[in-house]
């Protein structure tokens, strides 16, 4: 164990932040304090959880005096809780971990070997992705990937620009947790925040912020310092109930106004065009989430709230890809022309699209020809299925027709007309029609 003297400045300064991980937090620091090769301290920040979290911080904090514990009297989330251990640290460098994750073994000697031979603000790092719950080991591999994808180093404003600009193709992540910050850079940044409560992709703001104000980024996806669990916290690809896409997509909605906020009070015309470019990424983020992650009953129920919150033009900026994609799919088969979920998603559009012009872009457009295509070729099945029942109609009466003229051979024969006895049995016909 390497202990920190009165007046030694800790190399690093991991913030652990910890809400409700009871079953998770003593594993958590358990890795962060197995560390060796160099001073370091823990700060670990508990968002005033409600299960025994708290407890199990302060019994492993009475046993190490690297640990210094912040308890919060509100939860107010993670943004918050990152942004008060970032105003504890002392460290050289800053890391931040979830309490639900674990450092890797060897991350400080990692850390200290980066640090020592490249100087630069942001260190990307690589991490380990493991599924837990519902996620699949498939989702694990995704994740893990995109994490570990980017290599070399970025400068200035394309450290912005790549990961909130679309700059090279892929963007690159905006993972908070993945960083290790020079920690001075970190406490500056962090203080420049909003000292507001933040939701559902809160560290994409964070990172906003620091990759505005960052010189030199290193990535060193082959480093790997932490284990994510996906699946452990509010991260997951399973299916989603409605009331959680309901609050998840007003918090992204604040998520994308506080960027707005902080990059117009900035000022540069680069972070303008990020938070527009930002906006666009988070509506194509919850049109991915409506679709495969909510169920088909709860994706109609949905879009009300999304209009409610984004307004009809955005709305329909998310559902334009799905709609045209479902489309697309009805076209290739005829069969398909009677999709239920197909037409449940077409009457939600047509309900917005009388509402307010959309969007003169070509992914409406070609919507448009689409929905236009599937009309032509409903019209053409239905008006084929009336031409088959009438000639099914014709067929019967026709039928009915060479029926009634044998039958009516046999009576007139053993019934002539005008005799008695076909009188009386008319007459018994009436009568039991009565």
């Amino acid at each position: 164990m390497t202990e920190l003297s009165g007046k030694e400045v800790p190399l690093v300064s991991f913030v652990v932040i910890a809400y409700n991980v009871e079953a998770y937090i003593q594993r958590c620091l358990r890795s962060v304090l197995a560390q060796v090769g160099a001073p370091f301290e823990v700060v670990v920040v508990d968002d005033a959880s409600t299960d025994a979290t708290r407890e199990r911080i302060n019994e492993v904090a009475a046993r190490d005096s690297r640990v210094r514990v912040v308890a919060k009297e509100r939860n107010e989330g993670a943004h918050l809780a990152r942004r008060t251990g970032a105003a504890h640290t002392r460290g050289r460098f800053v890391y931040f971990i979830d309490g639900d994750d674990e450092l890797s073994l060897h991350a400080l000697a990692l850390m200290r070997g980066i640090v020592t031979s490249r100087q630069t603000e942001i260190y990307r790092l690589g991490c380990r992705v493991v599924s837990c719950g519902e996620e699949s080991e498939a989702s694990s591999v995704l994740v893990e990937r995109a994490l570990n994808r980017e290599t070399g180093h970025v400068r200035d404003e394309e450290i912005l620009l790549r990961a909130f600009g679309g700059l090279s193709g892929v963007r690159d992540s905006w993972s908070v947790v993945t960083c290790l910050y020079e920690g001075a850079f970190c406490r500056a940044a962090f203080a420049a925040m909003a000292d507001v409560r933040m939701g559902y992709m809160e560290d994409a703001y964070e990172f906003f912020v620091l990759a505005s104000r960052a010189s030199r980024l290193e990535n060193a996806p082959d480093l790997i310092a932490f284990t994510y669990y996906l699946g452990a916290g509010r991260s997951g690809y399973g299916f989603m109930a409605l009331d959680v896409f309901c609050s998840r997509q007003r918090e992204v909605h604040a998520l994308v106004r506080e960027v707005a906020a902080f990059a117009e009070a900035d000022g540069r015309e680069t972070l303008r065009f990020c938070a527009e470019w930002f906006e666009r990424e988070c509506l194509r983020t919850l049109s991915n989430e409506w679709t495969v992650r909510l169920q088909p009953a709860d994706q109609v129920a949905a879009v009300p709230a999304l209009a409610e919150t984004w307004g009809i033009a955005s709305t329909c900026t998310m559902l334009v890809s799905p709609l045209m994609g479902r489309a697309t799919w009805v076209l290739q088969d005829d069969a398909r022309l009677s999709d239920q979920l197909f037409h449940a998603w077409r009457a939600e559009w047509d309900r917005l699209a009388a509402e307010a012009a959309l969007p003169h872009e070509q992914e409406f457009a070609d919507l448009a020809a689409a929905l236009t295509q599937v009309d032509a070729r409903m019209a053409m099945r239905d008006a084929a299925a009336r031409i088959d029942a009438e000639r099914e109609a014709e067929l019967v009466r026709a039928a009915e027709t060479r029926a009634r003229r044998w039958y009516m051979r046999i009576a007139n024969a053993f019934l002539p007309h005008g005799s008695r006895r076909r009188r009386v049995l008319a007459a018994a016909y009436r009568e039991l029609r009565r």
